[in-house]
């Protein structure tokens, strides 16, 4: 496996529980419907910024569930779009790749605005 890939992979694999550990947002019939990829790439970027903010290690539950419920998201659509999609590796490293030059257009854009 290639680095990059086996990379992504790790990245997925401990930052996604990382993020949504305690969250316990779920639909009132126990179903949630699948999460498509702009979504999920879209609330994982959120997540990712919202947690890189803080001074402390990962997200307080209400600022998760904010950011989950802003997007209309539950923790289980998230997971169960890592677990659908995670053996698609090249599907994967496409994602992370995505998520990886969101996060550095927002950092570039906050480094612009004198925020970095």
């Amino acid at each position: 496996m290639q680095p990059r890939i086996l990379q992504a992979t790790l990245l997925c694999l401990i930052l996604l529980p990382a993020l949504l550990s305690g969250c316990d947002a779920q639909r009132g019939d126990g179903e949630a419907p699948t999460l498509d990829r702009e979504r999920f790439v879209t609330v994982y970027v959120e997540l990712r910024v919202a947690a890189l903010r803080r001074d402390s290690p990962g997200l307080s539950d209400e600022e998760r569930e904010e950011i989950l419920r802003r997007y209309g998201v539950t923790e289980e659509q998230l997971m169960e779009f890592a677990e659908r999609n995670g053996e698609e590796v090249s599907y994967m490293r496409d994602i992370w790749d995505e998520v990886e030059s969101r996060l550095d257009a927002r950092r570039d854009a906050a480094e612009g605005q004198g925020g970095g």
